[in-house]
């Protein structure tokens, strides 16, 4: 937060960007409003829409670029392609404004977005392979389950009963958490708006730091990578 001449407190304008999901979502946000809100399709590029989202909300908001204070970013886990995108995004518009970014965990704000403010939310991005990326949260910021890659049918196990579910993982493996008595979310808000809330967050604790040290938190290399490497991306069970 800064302050104006009388000493009131003004939220930074924050520019969010979630490219690591199925449909990238962009938000412009200040404090706790959100001025523009723009989503692609589910299944759409992320290299063909994460720029006209970013140029569709500051036309909503009639707001220009430089007057961006802070960018927010998810960088990951989730799709590595969409990871890419959101971070190059990202750095280029940082670098032409000269605004500090904040990095933020794709789960994280997916369970915010789900409510985790109030309710336990475990957020699942699939994995492939009977394997999911996936974090659990509880109200006051409490970690429930550390992110990690996990056997689906292990965070199944490990899930309390009553938590609430969110992510295209936990759609994909709902049978395996059908006697759990886990319900699927309803969200409070979008992707986008929860990486700025949690990038505003970084930024107050003074982890906001340049766009161009910023980098993907990808959890399982890409498989063409390991390929190349000749490195097997096999499953990690850390209970």
């Amino acid at each position: 937060m800064v302050a104006d001449e009388r000493g009131a407190l003004i939220a930074p304008l924050v520019l969010a960007i979630e490219s690591a999901t199925a449909a990238p979502s962009v938000a412009l946000v200040e404090g706790d409003r959100t001025l523009a809100l723009a989503s692609a399709q589910p299944g759409a590029s992320a290299a063909a829409t994460v720029l006209a989202l970013v140029e569709a909300v500051l036309v909503d908001a009639s707001v220009r670029l430089s007057r961006v204070e802070l960018f927010a970013v998810a960088i990951g886990p989730g799709s590595f392609t969409g990871l890419r995108v959101g971070l190059a995004t990202v750095k280029g518009l940082a670098f032409a404004s000269a605004a500090p970014a904040a990095d933020v965990s794709t789960l994280e704000a997916l369970a915010l977005a789900a409510g985790s403010q109030r309710s336990r939310v475990a957020a699942l991005l699939d994995a492939r392979r009977g394997d999911v990326y996936a974090a659990a949260f509880g109200p006051g910021e409490r970690e429930l389950l550390a992110e990690g890659l996990y056997p689906a049918a292990v965070v199944a196990e490990r899930l309390a009963t009553g938590c609430i579910l969110t992510g295209d993982g936990a759609r994909l493996h709902r049978d395996l958490f059908a006697g759990a008595a886990c319900s699927p979310a309803e969200p409070c808000m979008s992707p986008a708006e929860a990486v700025a809330r949690l990038g505003l967050r970084r930024l107050e604790r003074g982890l906001a730091r340049p766009a161009a040290e910023l980098v993907p938190h990808y959890l399982r290399r890409a498989e063409a990578e390991a390929r190349r490497l000749g490195i097997a991306t096999e499953s990690k069970n850390p209970f």
